[in-house]
């Protein structure tokens, strides 16, 4: 929970034209570690000494982001915690727009389930390890990357790609024969 939690990794990627361009990945200091996040990470509290303050890893993180979207596996829970954090050190919000890559693969695959640990084995994604900050990063681009094999003509931009990611069936279905009917 943002109010009670705090951030002790960050990973991330940055694409432009559906590459990999640059990463970001850093531990944040933390002074208590509970043992069930090392049990679910393997981040023991010896790997957090020395790294860099809650407050520098977030101007980081937010320098990196810049104005790009953010995109996240389950991106209501990772940007809600990041925008509490941003907030509780005086940083603003995030302020950039975000894609959740479960509301995109559900609109562009057919899968059994959506979660990350599950589309990683469905998928075949090589990983090093899941619920780590940058592997998790890294799997939800590859998520994404499936996604965009199958999306429909009309998504040209990334605002398309937000709108399309949340838009109900009817929505879509709505939008496809719009575009059908300009041909």
């Amino acid at each position: 929970k943002p109010g009670d939690s705090q951030v002790i990794e960050i990973g991330a990627v940055m694409i432009e034209n559906g590459e990999i361009v640059d990463r970001f990945e850093t531990f944040v200091e933390c002074a208590f570690l509970p043992e069930y996040i090392t049990k679910i990470t393997g981040i023991e509290p010896e790997d957090l000494i020395g790294a860099p303050s809650r407050k520098e890893a977030l101007i980081n993180l937010k320098h990196f982001m810049g104005d790009a979207v953010f995109v996240a596996h389950n991106a209501d829970f990772d940007y809600s915690f990041l925008d509490a954090s941003f907030e509780r050190f005086g940083l603003g919000n995030i302020g950039n727009p975000k894609l959740c890559t479960i509301d995109l693969a559900r609109r562009t695959f057919e899968s059994e389930r959506y979660g990350l640990g599950y589309l990683i084995a469905f998928l075949g994604i090589e990983t090093a390890t899941h619920h780590r900050a940058y592997s998790d990063a890294y799997c939800a681009y590859q998520v994404m990357k499936k996604s965009f094999e199958t999306l429909p003509e009309y998504v040209k931009s990334a605002d398309d790609l937000i709108v399309f990611s949340s838009s109900s069936k009817r929505e879509r279905r709505k939008k496809k024969e719009q575009g059908a009917g300009s041909n």
